[in-house]
């Protein structure tokens, strides 16, 4: 667990930065995991300038899970920013 982190059992709060985390973290990993698919892609040979299919999904991916990540550290830094 975070340290000074919510506790995701005592307040819908905390369940919600967990979940948010979670979430972010999902998407991170499946990033990942689509990057390394396009790397082994590109050192085999497959793409090309013309065959950019891939590349272009991939960041579309990492883009909506970069704005993902500041949106849900936004949810979970807003409360304690006007306190």
């Amino acid at each position: 667990m975070l340290r000074n982190g919510p506790d995701p059992t005592s307040h819908a709060f905390g369940a919600t930065v967990w979940l948010l985390a979670g979430h972010v973290l999902l998407h991170a990993v499946i990033t990942l995991i689509m990057l390394g698919f396009l790397a082994l892609r590109i050192w085999r040979g497959y793409t090309s300038p013309r065959r950019n299919g891939e590349a272009r999904i991939l960041q579309l991916w990492a883009d909506f899970t970069a704005v993902t990540g500041l949106l849900a550290l936004t949810a979970a830094w807003a409360p304690g920013a006007f306190a």
